[in-house]
């Protein structure tokens, strides 16, 4: 299929929703692929792919067919597109009420973004809205709000109304014999039609009196309507929250690239055997040989260990990501969408990590791989991800077990691989916590990890 460039709408006004800390048209890529993996292609191809640029936004899609706008097209094409741009709709708001009803966390991160990708600007017509390519619905200005925002289908419930009433008033010579019944229908009609105006009727005191109190004030008598704000006010209050979020980003990333204090060696080999005797030297001395990627400068780069805690994060991180427990467990945690990978090297050789093949090594298996990335920009490790197996987490969790009956006795390497950046933090190293437990004894350490480096972090042992 060809890219085609649709149109450029001047964003000025307009604000593009927020789920998280991104906004929803920067999760195109994966909006696009969530949905062709839940429904079909033509449920992701709804959307068009924005581009922001200074006051504006390019919308571009995919199509053999050159795309024409709604308002082009004559009437019978107009209603078509419209009703199968419902019926996909439909589907995609069957699976959103769906996954909002999972106890899953992501599950339900899921819903709200696509209720989200289904809002539109309430000042735009949808005629100004929609194209279509082949038969195909396109839809332009989705996630967007100015300041209020309206859901596409009831834009489109108005549509197929308006549609229904052009088609019953020029039905000719038909329409007419059905308005020339009896009279006993003629009076069925007349009070139905008092029943709508009366309901109106009831509809325009309540507007009338809602914007009375948004506006200028009621009586005390009616201070139940008194409680509602100021559009603006919600405006700037979600956009000082985008702010603030931003800011935090930005300082993360100031933490993240600073100098990390240095580990004294006597620390380097931290194992979970109480009291067994270390090695400081095997800490920081990684033969360069056995992998390229390791960084052969560890000791001065090691991760600063943090306190242990009786109630730990990363426990609780792991079990909601469905990691298994054993009699030695490592996890990872980080945050963003770029991929780290847990590997842990065995005593005898060999190595634990997730791969496609054996993933199981040395009595020890990876059961937890996030934000697996498929494919890179470029092959050059730690290059940015532009595919991922999996759907990207903005907390992603890895790990690994071990039990004491089918684990080799000796002492086990823990290192951490930056496979691949994301988009929005390329060349950034990532800061990470690893925990190392077993029974109720935990050992935490934190560090950052830059692009296509593999660094070792910590040891355990295994008695027999």
């Amino acid at each position: 299929m060809a890219r085609r460039f649709l149109t450029e709408t001047d964003s000025s006004g307009f604000r593009a929703l927020v789920v998280g800390q991104h906004q929803v048209h920067d999760s195109w890529d994966q909006i696009q692929a969530f949905l062709k993996s839940k429904l079909t292609a033509e449920h992701a191809a709804i959307f068009a792919e924005p581009y922001r640029g200074k006051g504006s936004i390019s919308w571009m899609a995919s199509s053999d067919a050159e795309p024409k706008p709604l308002r082009d097209l004559d009437e019978e094409t107009q209603s078509a597109v419209v009703g199968k741009l419902t019926a996909l709709l439909a589907d995609i708001s069957a699976l959103a009420e769906e996954m909002e009803a999972s106890n899953q966390t992501q599950q339900r991160q899921w819903a709200s973004l696509l209720k989200d990708i289904q809002r539109l600007p309430a000042g735009k017509n949808l005629s100004e809205m929609v194209y279509e390519a082949d038969g195909q619905p396109i839809l332009l200005l989705w996630g967007m709000r100015d300041e209020n925002s309206v859901e596409l289908s009831a834009l489109l419930t108005e549509r197929l109304i308006q549609t229904q009433q052009v088609r019953r008033a020029t039905a000719g010579p038909a329409a007419k014999a059905v308005a020339s019944g009896p009279i006993a229908a003629v009076g069925r009609s007349f009070w139905i039609w008092l029943l709508w105006l009366l309901f109106i009727f009831i509809l325009a005191i309540i507007l009338w009196l809602l914007l009375r109190a948004c506006s200028a004030g009621v009586p005390a008598g009616f201070s139940f309507f008194g409680n509602c704000a100021s559009p603006s006010i919600v405006a700037e209050a979600e956009d000082e929250r985008a702010e603030l979020l931003l800011e935090l980003e930005r300082l993360r990333r100031l933490a993240s690239q600073s100098p990390q204090c240095r580990l004294d060696s006597s620390e380097a080999d931290r194992t979970i055997v109480p009291g067994e005797a270390t090695d400081p030297s095997r800490a920081t001395q990684v033969d360069p040989k056995a992998d390229p990627n390791v960084n052969p400068t560890a000791e001065t780069d090691e991760p600063t260990p943090i306190p242990d805690f009786d109630e730990t994060d990363i426990d609780r991180a792991r079990e909601e990501a469905s990691g298994q427990e054993g009699d030695v467990t490592v996890t990872l945690l980080w945050n963003g969408y770029s991929d780290l990978d847990l590997m842990i090297d065995c005593p005898g050789g060999g190595r634990v990590v997730k791969s496609r093949g054996v993933q199981t090594k040395c009595g020890g298996r990876v059961d937890v791989d996030a934000n697996l990335c498929s494919e890179r920009e470029r092959a050059q490790v730690g290059a940015v991800c532009s595919r991922y197996s999996n759907q990207p987490q903005q907390n992603p969790v890895e790990n690994a077990f071990f039990f004491a009956d089918g684990a080799e006795a000796g002492q086990y390497k823990v290192l951490v691989r930056h496979y691949a950046s994301s988009k929005d933090s390329a060349n950034a190293a990532v800061p990470f916590v690893l925990q190392i437990r077993r029974g109720d004894e935990r050992k935490r350490y934190q560090g950052t990890i830059e692009p296509g480096k593999l660094d070792e972090v910590a040891r355990f042992s295994v008695i027999e």
